[in-house]
């Protein structure tokens, strides 16, 4: 079960296949647009997983895990950044740090 309080999110073990909606404001998105999700080691900082999405809709990015993503994630706390790219051209960090937790 996915929960979210402002950038701080937790989901379940094993939880895969819901959308989660990511409504980014400030800026309009357009179909040169890219976001990546980086996921790091809460602790050794090291990066777990990468995820990127090129299908936004409406300033919002539809994050969702498969089965073999969920399971590169086990129990435990992870930080996670935010990307945007534009037509392969990094633009910024539109969250750093923002806390995962993964609840086994």
């Amino acid at each position: 079960m996915w929960k979210a309080r402002g950038n701080d999110l937790q989901i379940d073990e094993g939880d895969y296949g819901v959308a989660l909606p990511f409504v980014v404001k400030g800026t309009t998105l357009t179909a040169a647009d890219c976001m990546r999700f980086v996921f790091m080691d809460g602790q050794s900082g090291e990066t777990v997983l990468e995820k990127s999405f090129t299908d936004i809709q409406n300033n919002t990015v539809l994050f969702i895990l498969t089965q073999e993503e969920s399971a590169q994630l086990p129990g435990g706390a992870y930080v996670y950044d935010l990307e945007w790219y534009q037509d392969g051209v990094f633009q910024c960090k539109l969250i750093q740090n923002g806390i995962f937790k993964v609840v086994a």
